[in-house]
C-alpha cells in the first residue's frame, strides 16, 4: 500500500514536471512565419510575415511593417519586437539594402509613380489590416519621402531617426508632412535628437515625441526600455481606434 501511494506521488510529480517543461517550451518557441523574397530595382527584399498571436482572443487587425537594413541581425530585431506579436499585432519584416534602395528612391524622378511601393508589394499579406511603418536609425530619413507619406500607412514609428546628407542629399527635407508619427530618441544621441526635433516641428498630424536620458539608440533603445514599448502600444491604440 505504501509503495502504491509512493508510485502515485512519483507519477503525479513526473506529470507536473513534464507539463511545466512543455509549457515553458511553448512560451519560448518562436512563432511560425512565412517567408519569401521580392525584388525592388534588382535589390532583393526578404519578407517574413508573423501572423498575430490570437491565443488571448485578441483581434487587433494591425500590421507593423518593419524595415530591417542589410547589416542588421533580423533575429535580434524579431526578439525585440516579440511583445507586439504577443499583443495581437501582425509583424511583417522587410530585410534589404534599404540605404541603397531609399537613396535611389529619394533621388529618383519617379517618386509619384512609386509612392505606394511598399504597400503594393505587401498587398496580399496586409489585406485590410491597418498598417504602421517602423524605421530605426538612418532609415528614419526615409520618413520625409512620399513612399512613407502616402495614404497607405496609418502611422509611422521612428526609433532614433537621423538623416545623413552625404547619402540622402541636402534637398530632400521638405517643409512639413502629414502622417501620424511616434518618435522615440535618446537625449544624448545628438544627431538623432536634433533630426527628431525637426520632424516633430514639421509634422502637421498627430505627432508624439518621447525623449530619454540615454545614449542608446534605435533597436537598443527599444530593447532596453519597457516604457518605450508601452508608449508605442498606447500610441498605436490611439491612432487606430480613433482614426486620427
Amino acid at each position: 500500500m505504501f509503495f502504491g501511494k509512493r508510485r502515485c506521488i512519483i507519477s503525479q510529480s513526473l506529470f507536473l514536471i513534464i507539463s511545466i517543461f512543455f509549457y515553458n517550451c511553448s512560451k519560448s518557441t518562436p512563432p511560425l512565419f512565412t517567408e519569401h523574397t521580392y525584388s525592388i530595382n534588382k535589390s532583393t527584399v526578404l519578407i517574413q510575415i508573423f501572423p498575430p498571436d490570437l491565443s488571448n482572443n485578441q483581434k487587433r487587425g494591425i500590421a507593423i511593417v518593419v524595415f530591417v537594413n542589410q547589416d542588421e541581425n533580423i533575429e535580434e530585431v524579431k526578439a525585440i519586437l516579440r511583445d507586439f506579436y504577443n499583443d495581437g499585432c501582425k509583424l511583417i519584416l522587410l530585410k534589404a539594402d534599404w540605404t541603397s534602395i531609399l537613396q535611389e528612391y529619394l533621388n529618383s524622378t519617379l517618386k509619384d509613380e512609386n509612392k505606394n511601393l511598399i504597400c503594393n508589394i505587401l498587398k496580399d499579406e496586409i489585406n485590410q489590416d491597418k498598417k504602421i511603418f517602423l524605421l530605426a536609425g538612418e532609415l528614419g530619413c526615409f520618413s520625409i519621402g512620399q513612399v512613407i507619406q502616402s495614404d497607405c500607412p496609418e502611422g509611422l514609428i521612428l526609433l532614433s531617426p537621423y538623416c545623413n546628407p552625404n547619402i540622402f542629399g541636402e534637398n530632400n527635407n521638405q517643409n512639413s508632412f502629414y502622417i501620424p508619427t511616434f518618435i522615440s530618441v535618446g537625449e544624448n544621441d545628438t544627431k538623432a535628437y536634433n533630426f527628431s526635433l525637426q520632424l516633430y516641428q514639421k509634422n502637421r498630424s498627430f505627432c508624439e515625441m518621447r525623449t530619454y536620458p540615454t545614449y542608446e539608440a534605435g533597436w537598443a533603445l527599444l530593447n532596453s526600455s519597457t516604457h518605450v514599448k508601452e508608449q508605442i502600444k498606447l500610441w498605436i491604440e490611439t491612432i487606430t481606434s480613433k482614426g486620427i
